[in-house]
């Protein structure tokens, strides 16, 4: 892999800016404009409910939506706000298709085979016209803070330990500065082509011992426990297992059920002990102030009793608090660390910045496990290892 100059990250984080991008989308996506009166959806979750309500709201651009489209056959013949749910091959006309779905390159893909439809992801209207709102703020955010954010990018790439890193990093803030997808699947076949592509576990970054204890944050169903056993050849210390929405843990438990030396909890991790409000939505969740949910928040500081040597964060965007009540436990063990950083714009230096305050002079990785933009995870590996 060729060397990442850190004059050419330089000039790639000075020429950007949410004008010029605005720009050069607005002359792109002009003929998809003017090509059609109305659109497709593909899509049926809650970005494509959220982009149909905007769409007949508004009518920017287009007039209507003419059909949602789904490869769920389930979903086929249904109605979505009184509008119907097709297959792509009942898709009648070469109307733009606006794509709301966290696989849009693998969707992009299938449109290109099977249709003659010019398509964009729906992420990119808000760009086109502030009078669409966003789904989520990580994109948007990134661009109207960019003069906020510039010289904290610059300091992350002199800080990588790799140029693997610095090449994913450099792909992550070009598909951030124009919004094209190929960026996101760059950064994904790097990873997948220099390490094993074990999400959390990359063997081109970290090795596992036979006395790990493991913390997991953020636990889901139990998968990521399942990994480490399996990468591990079932011999470690001990697992911690944090999850606070109750369907999950209680999924998770079951999976887990034959897992040995596992101490489950059913909390989220944050900077302080308490109470809070929490949203769950198909396995997924994450704070809410108006969730309706009460969960339990700890700090790992005080609940975990052993030497821990591995922290796993995934916790929708809680990873920076969950780190400030996890310090004292980093500090004194200096375990290895993988934590996501794609939640908010800002936690792809932020969380670095606050772990390398630690003083621990840790080595910093980044992969990207995802051809969507989750899936970039810092790895902080100590330098005796």
């Amino acid at each position: 892999m060729a060397e990442m100059k850190y004059e050419s990250f330089q000039r790639l984080c000075d020429q950007f800016s949410k004008e010029t991008l605005r720009q050069e989308l607005r002359k792109a996506y002009q003929p998809y404009i003017d090509h059609s009166q109305n659109v497709y959806i593909w899509g049926t979750g809650l970005l494509g409910r959220f982009a149909c309500k905007q769409l007949q709201q508004l009518k920017l651009f287009w007039g209507g939506v003419i059909a949602f489209i789904d490869n769920n056959k389930v979903m086929t013949g249904t109605l979505i706000n009184d509008v119907p749910v097709i297959s792509s091959d009942m898709v009648e006309t070469d109307d733009v298709i606006i794509i709301c779905s966290k696989s849009f390159i693998d969707i992009e893909s299938q449109i290109k085979k099977e249709l003659p439809n010019p398509s964009l992801s729906y992420h990119i209207l808000p760009l086109l016209d502030d009078r669409f709102k966003e789904w989520g703020t990580a994109l948007l955010d990134s661009l109207n803070k960019l003069d906020i954010y510039r010289e904290d990018y610059k300091k992350m790439f002199i800080k990588c330990a790799d140029d693997i890193s610095r090449e994913i990093l450099d792909c992550i803030l070009n598909y951030r500065f124009t919004m094209k997808s190929i960026w996101i699947q760059k950064a994904y076949d790097i990873t997948i082509e220099c390490g094993d592509g074990r999400e959390y576990f990359d063997s081109g970054v970290m090795k596992l011992h036979k006395d790990e204890v493991f913390v997991d944050c953020g636990g889901y169903i139990g998968d990521t426990v399942l990994e480490f056993v399996k990468n591990t050849d079932d011999i470690y210390k001990k697992i911690y297992f944090f999850e606070p929405g109750m369907e999950v843990y209680s999924k998770a438990k079951r999976n887990l059920k034959n897992v040995h030396d596992v101490l489950f909890t059913q909390a989220g991790v944050g900077e302080k002990a308490g109470v809070l409000q929490f949203s769950g939505e198909d396995d997924f969740g994450h704070i809410d102030d108006n969730g309706m949910e009460t969960i339990n928040i700890v700090m790992l500081d005080e609940v975990v009793e052993d030497q821990p040597t591995f922290i796993k964060m995934d916790i929708e965007g809680a990873e920076l608090s969950a780190l400030k009540g996890a310090s004292k436990l980093i500090k004194k063990h200096r375990p290895k660390l993988a934590i996501c950083v794609y939640h908010k714009p800002e936690d792809l230096f932020e969380i670095l910045e606050l772990i390398d305050s630690f003083g621990i002079n840790y080595k910093y990785y980044f992969r990207h496990y995802t051809n969507r933009v989750s899936g970039t995870i810092l790895y902080c590996i100590p330098q005796s290892e």
